[in-house]
Order: C-alpha cells, then sequence, then structure tokens
C-alpha cells in the first residue's frame, strides 16, 4: 500500500500516514518508487502567514528500519518553501520529482535528511 511521509516539526520525528490519516511515526524510513509531492496551496499559506503546515512529503511504498542503512552514493535531497516551490538535489538545486528509493533519517541533533537513488 502507498503510504505518505513527512517530517513533524512538532514530535520531531517521521508521521506515516495512509489515505489521510496518520498510522505510525519513524526515525528511520526507506520509500521504495517515491513521488516527491508538494501542494501549492499550502505552500501559498507558508508563505503568506510565514507559519509551516504539512503540505510537501513523499509518497510511496515505505518501510521503517530499525537502524540507518549507508547513504554513501546517495544524492541528498531537500525542500524548503521559502527558496522552492519543489524538492531539490542540495548539490546541483536541480528538482527532484520521483527517485528509485529514499532514504529518510533523522541527524543526532533531530534535523531530517533525505537521500536518493535514480
Amino acid at each position: 500500500m502507498r503510504r505518505e511521509v513527512y517530517f513533524n516539526l512538532n514530535k520531531h520525528v517521521y508521521s506515516i500516514r495512509a489515505k489521510g490519516h496518520k498510522v505510525s511515526y519513524a526515525y528511520t524510513v526507506r520509500v521504495d518508487n517515491p513521488t516527491f509531492v508538494v501542494r501549492a496551496g499550502g505552500r501559498a499559506t507558508v508563505l503568506r502567514d510565514r507559519q509551516k503546515n504539512v503540505h510537501a512529503f513523499l509518497k510511496g511504498e515505505m518501510q521503517t528500519l530499525d537502524e540507518v542503512p549507508s547513504v554513501e552514493g546517495l544524492r541528498q535531497v531537500k525542500y524548503d518553501p521559502y527558496k522552492a516551490g519543489y524538492f531539490y538535489d542540495v548539490l546541483t538545486l536541480e528538482p527532484v520529482h520521483e527517485a528509485e528509493y529514499a532514504i529518510l533519517v533523522l541527524t543526532d541533533d533531530s534535523r531530517p535528511r533525505v537521500y536518493v537513488k535514480g
């Protein structure tokens, strides 16, 4: 089943939802065949009100992981509503809309990081 995953700013974990309802939380997630979704209306609200809301997420087949896998050789992807209306490669700044798979991890200080292959 395809699920959606996003970083939960209040709980400092990844929230996983199905059909619009939260089903679980995780610190490390692998998403196979992800699509990177940014809802334009939600982003417009963030830009107008300067208050974040859930409007950007990854959608795909997902599994939670007990340990952080190696991200060596993967590209880092980021989303910042104030810089762009899409997820982008942190080195090239090119838009990223889909990938073979994505690894979502938290740094030691609970900052979200997304790495992709493909």
